[in-house]
């Protein structure tokens, strides 16, 4: 995790892949691009999927510049604005940059308003354990560019060692209009063994709520 110098409630953690993640709370300026422990220059060149998580609420000009090989824009419905210069716009034109929401959110408005392309954010569903086998098992929603969507289960289990891990990931089919006329109440009926982490999700709840008005 990384330390913003300017800001003390805005901090960053870089994930394997290039996935970069902006959190905290409140705006982010330019200003805040600069971190703590000279990781800086670094962090921004490695970064190509640019993520601003649930608690941020608006994005100020010259922020997303410093991120140059931008491939996908991730937005939080918690972002209420998004500073427009003709620098961002070039750049995530010239990168071909996707940007990744919410259903009814600024990150939605800021694609069609910009001609940029829109795919929403993939859903983090919950964890399932199961104490007979000895696994943890995520579960995550994932849309594809081409309109498809699918179920991603990542298990975690021990290995036949102290220190060995075991486990892997396997997906299964979904609708592309799952939502549709669909509660968020239904939805945990279908997946028992996530019922209680479905009914507690806040972002599945938003989502419902705004797919039922498409």
């Amino acid at each position: 995790m990384y330390f913003s110098s300017h800001n003390g409630d805005i901090t960053y953690d870089s994930h394997w892949g290039g996935l970069l993640e902006v959190c905290g709370t409140g705006a982010v300026v330019k200003e805040d691009a600069t971190v703590d422990y000279g990781q800086t220059k670094t962090m921004w060149k490695d970064a190509y999927d640019l993520s601003f998580t649930n608690g941020i609420t608006s994005i100020g000009p010259g922020f997303i510049e410093n991120c140059r090989h931008i491939r996908s824009l991730i937005i939080s419905y918690t972002v209420e604005s998004i500073a427009v210069t003709p620098e961002l716009l070039a750049l995530l034109r010239k990168n071909k940059t996707v940007v990744r929401g919410w259903f009814d959110s600024c990150g939605e408005r800021f694609a069609k308003e910009n001609g940029l392309p829109f795919l929403h954010a993939d859903l983090f569903v919950g964890w399932h354990n199961d104490e007979r086998h000895y696994t943890n098992t995520k579960f995550t929603i994932r849309f594809k560019k081409d309109g498809t969507v699918y179920r991603e289960y990542d298990e975690y289990c021990p290995g036949i060692s102290a220190g060995n891990n075991g486990g892997g990931v396997w997906t299964a089919e979904l609708e592309a209009d799952f939502y549709k006329d669909e509660t968020l109440e239904g939805f945990a009926e279908r997946f028992p063994n996530y019922t209680e982490a479905i009914l507690e999700n806040k972002d599945l709840a938003y989502f419902f709520r705004t797919a039922a008005r498409r």
